[in-house]
């Protein structure tokens, strides 16, 4: 199955497995990316760009195309080392 970037770990609808295999991946990633500078394209709902935040990235950028999801990630998740931006993968240097 693959990966759905709009899963929010919270939701009721969302069962164990899917649960550990979309949100295993930042789980893991966490482990790595300690005073690094981090840009994670596909964010989705942001919740992996809000976890590599708080395991210790000097800055984390997320990027999403969809600009809805972006305006309301930057309402729920909020750090001086976490940004949200709406783009593609086209385009990351632009948020440096």
């Amino acid at each position: 199955m693959a990966a759905n970037e709009r899963n929010d770990p919270n939701s009721p609808a969302l069962n164990s497995e899917d649960k550990a295999q979309d949100f295993g991946r930042y789980h893991f990633a966490a482990d790595y990316v300690n005073g690094k500078c981090v840009l994670d394209m596909a964010c989705g709902t942001g919740y992996g760009t809000q976890l590599l935040a708080e395991a210790g990235c000097s800055r984390v950028i997320g990027i999403d195309l969809d600009e809805k999801t972006i305006t309301q990630v930057r309402q729920k998740y909020q750090a001086s080392n976490l940004s949200f931006h709406t783009g593609n993968a086209e385009s990351p240097l632009s948020f440096r």
